[in-house]
């Protein structure tokens, strides 16, 4: 993400790998706030989100989403499209979480925002995220909607 995009926008890329799993960092970025969080995940269940993504972009149809996380709801990174209205805006709720850094659960750092997306944009992600997915490598970057944004 170049100076700018970081900004405002989503970004996740790969920072570990096995055969069957994939750890990425998530950094997210929209208006005064921005986190980052790191999460596992495998290799279908990133092509499915990539794919429910494409259809959705396409058709404003379903809400795809990605849920990705410990089960103490640390280490997560969980993202939801949707449409906010008959027009049919899209957004995208990202919800993240850091790890714990110590055992007390107020330890974990979380960032929930709604960012506003392009059906254009969407599209875009969802076949960087293919790309990451088959290489297990790289970046996919999902650009906010600077004509909604305040």
């Amino acid at each position: 993400m170049n100076a700018d995009e970081a900004k405002h926008g989503l970004a996740i890329r790969v920072i570990w790998r096995d055969e069957e799993m994939i750890e990425l960092a998530c950094t997210l970025s929209y208006g005064k706030f921005s986190g980052e969080s790191t999460c596992y995940t495998t290799l279908p269940q990133l092509n499915d989100f990539a794919d429910a993504l494409n259809r959705f972009s396409l058709t404003a149809k379903g809400q795809p989403t990605f849920e990705s996380g410990l089960g103490d709801g640390s280490k997560s990174c969980n993202l939801r499209a949707y449409t906010t209205d008959k027009a049919c805006h899209m957004v995208v709720h990202v919800r993240m979480a850091t790890e714990k850094w110590t055992a007390r659960p107020q330890s974990v750092a979380r960032l929930e925002l709604e960012i506003p997306v392009e059906a254009w944009a969407l599209s875009q992600f969802a076949e960087q995220l293919r790309s990451v997915a088959t290489t297990r490598a790289g970046e996919a970057l999902l650009a906010v909607c600077d004509v909604i944004m305040k």
